[in-house]
């Protein structure tokens, strides 16, 4: 999707959040690959968002080593990526 430069693509995301939320759902954005899409996203309303601009693929151990860094705050969620934008 190329939703930071097509009006249709913005809308699809916008309305796909919108109604999940409507259902009472959190939705989460997969494949996040860039500061822009993820503060794009977050100010369209996903709740989470996974992809390789937060981190690449990981080994179990290496997996572990990136959760305890974030539950230590120094890896960046997606609301610091709603509060930059």
């Amino acid at each position: 999707m190329h939703m930071l430069d097509r009006d249709r693509d913005r809308i699809i995301v916008d309305s796909t959040v919108q109604m999940a939320h409507a259902l009472r759902l959190q939705v989460v954005a997969e494949g996040v690959e860039t500061r822009e899409h993820a503060v794009a996203l977050a100010a369209a309303g996903y709740d989470y968002a996974q992809g390789y601009f937060y981190s690449p693929a990981l080994a179990a151990d290496a997996c572990r080593d990136w959760m305890n860094d974030f539950n230590m705050g120094s890896v960046t969620p997606l609301s610091a990526a709603r509060r930059a934008g």
